[in-house]
């Protein structure tokens, strides 16, 4: 009787796996270009919604910029920020992307609003170049899927404005 039981769970846990699977495996697959598009978007919501861990989940753990910032202070300085302010407008302008492989290059313009008691403060305003890795991501415990990360990020025109 426990061999029986034991031997129907293994399936099911087989049976459900290969769901999961064939679901990932069939499902439609953008381009790299797409991709990237969607990191850009997904960062822009994750901002103006204030969600440091959406935020942070596009952002390589080798992040490194050439102002010394490395993945966990720019984790501490965007926490400051999404704590000085109420909330955030953030504006694309349109992307020039250059993929080579693995890597990728995204030249943007970037305007970011704060909103602090009511009052509008552009805090910054500036094209802007990020460096992306195709990394790999564990989804499910089992499965990697590629996925596009921010690895650094450089300033074209330095106009920071702060709080």
């Amino acid at each position: 009787m426990r061999k029986s039981l034991l031997a129907i769970l293994i399936l099911i846990c087989a049976s459900a796996l290969a769901i999961i699977y064939l679901r990932l495996s069939n499902a439609p697959r953008l381009s790299d270009d797409e991709q990237i598009q969607a990191l850009l978007a997904e960062g822009e919501t994750a901002i103006e919604n204030k969600n440091i861990r959406q935020a942070m989940s596009l952002v390589s753990a080798d992040y490194q910029d050439s102002a010394g910032f490395t993945y966990q202070t720019l984790r501490l300085e965007a926490m400051q920020a999404f704590r000085n302010a109420d909330g955030f407008d953030v504006i694309l302008g349109h992307p020039k992307t250059q993929i080579n492989g693995d890597f990728a290059s995204v030249e943007i313009d970037v305007t970011i609003t704060a909103i602090t008691n009511g009052q509008r403060h552009n805090v910054f305003s500036s094209p802007i170049n990020l460096s992306l890795r195709r990394e790999k991501q564990t989804r499910y415990l089992f499965f990697h899927m590629p996925k596009w990360r921010i690895t650094s990020i450089s300033i074209k025109y330095d106009v920071m404005a702060g709080f």
